[in-house]
């Protein structure tokens, strides 16, 4: 492609300097003038030829029309796009970091851990674009950014497709060494087309190697189409078990041999996932975020909130007997417990237990940290907790604050009526009468 002039100015944005290109489009780093923020705009030029010019016309509205609908922490935020002279323009969330293709050489290959964590996230961001009628169509490694090293944002949906029954028929787009059987054959896709994408890529995180290679287009199509897909193992031998299998099955021929949806593969990976070993201190993203999808706290949070929750959250491991929470205490922030049991003494006498999905703490959001502790909080079991610093809270969407706030009256609702039921119980009692 030839190189786009620089230009100085698209609309409100302001350039600041090249910081890709692809075989369409060049992408800009910019600035916007009204609000200072940074953001990401890829320029296609406006072809002359009616063809590829309305090709190209049709994936920029493809992404243009994703603007304001898809909100998802993994994925790329459309902000804007316009057309300035012979130029078209898409302005989106700026990331800064790398794409997933620097990882996919044998000598630069993550952790096992990180690459599946990789595509643990994919999988529940997909799952939100699938469940909204997007069927992406191109996920490759080269449209998966990752930042600070587990912030991934999946990008350019320019080929995808906005259907109400989650089938259509394909184009003949996408990136040939990632599309499954079904797309190259120009048979109808569905989420699983997405699924086999995602698989090929996990793959190749995982081996440095795509399962299927060839020296032209038609070879490649013909092993796609007829070949089984080698196994992980055949590349790696230290690879934990369940890793092959669960690669495997996305990478199966027919669409219905592989996960039925995206939550099937989040959790085998997830499953993979709980059996690695890890420092006591770690906690990967899809064992937080499966723990907190568990908690009845969360049952009225959207998972894009819960993400949310993750970014803000401390999470540590205690061992029986351990004190949590020490009365007297300062308190500038809330625990909510994921897993075990607790007590709760004021005074050296026990008025109450806590388990999993139970809060603690809460005041300080309304003391705003002015507050000491009124209570002591001691490990019962071995016992996982998450706190959260109340000025965090702030950093929080409107909708996850809100979705806090219903937690929590709900939690003193509750206490509450715990609470007049064990004072009707003493008023019953013989040694409350005169």
């Amino acid at each position: 492609m030839t190189p786009l002039p620089i230009p100085k100015r698209l609309g409100r944005y302001k350039i600041v300097r090249e910081i890709g290109q692809g075989a369409t489009s060049t992408v800009y780093l910019a600035t916007d003038s009204f609000s200072g923020a940074s953001v990401a705009i890829k320029c296609q030029r406006i072809l002359s030829g009616e063809m590829e010019n309305k090709r190209q016309q049709t994936f920029f509205f493809n992404e243009a029309a994703l603007a304001g609908k898809l909100t998802h922490p993994h994925i790329v935020t459309v902000l804007d796009a316009g057309h300035q002279d012979d130029l078209r323009y898409i302005v989106m969330e700026y990331v800064d970091g790398t794409s997933l293709k620097k990882f996919c050489d044998p000598a630069h290959l993550l952790p096992v851990s990180e690459a599946l964590e990789i595509a643990f996230k994919c999988c529940i961001a997909l799952d939100y674009s699938s469940k909204r009628g997007v069927i992406h169509r191109d996920i490759k490694p080269d449209n998966i950014l990752v930042a600070n090293n587990d912030n991934v944002k999946i990008t350019d949906f320019g080929c995808s497709i906005l259907v109400a029954d989650t089938a259509t028929i394909v184009t003949g787009v996408g990136s040939p060494a990632y599309m499954s059987p079904e797309q190259v054959s120009d048979q109808p896709v569905t989420i699983q087309t997405d699924i086999y994408s995602l698989g090929v890529v996990l793959f190749q995180l995982l081996t440095g190697h795509l399962p299927f290679d060839a020296d032209n287009h038609f070879a490649l199509i013909y092993k796609i189409i007829n070949e089984p897909a080698p196994s992980v193992a055949e590349f790696r031998n230290d690879l934990p078990a369940g890793v092959s299998e669960l690669v495997a099955k996305a990478l199966e021929k027919k669409p219905g041999k592989r996960f039925a949806n995206w939550t099937m593969f989040a959790k085998a990976i997830a499953t993979v996932i709980n059996t690695l070993e890890f420092p006591e201190s770690h906690f990967s993203d899809a064992e937080k975020f499966q723990d907190l999808k568990k908690l009845h706290f969360f049952s009225k949070f959207t998972e894009t909130e819960l993400w949310e929750v993750l970014r803000i959250s401390h999470w540590r491991r205690a061992h029986e007997g351990t004190l949590l929470i020490q009365e007297g205490d300062p308190g500038n922030s809330f625990f909510i417990l994921t897993k075990g049991s607790a007590s709760v003494t004021k005074n050296g006498v026990v008025i109450g237990h806590l388990e999993a999905g139970d809060c603690v703490g809460e005041m300080s959001l309304l003391s705003e940290g002015r507050i000491h502790r009124s209570a002591t909080v001691q490990a019962l079991s071995e016992v996982t907790l998450l706190s959260v610093e109340s000025h965090q809270m702030q950093h929080l969407s409107e909708g996850c604050q809100l979705a806090f706030s219903k937690a929590f009256i709900e939690v003193l609702i509750l206490r509450v009526l715990v609470g007049n039921l064990k004072l009707a119980e003493m008023a019953k009692s013989p040694s409350h009468h005169p």
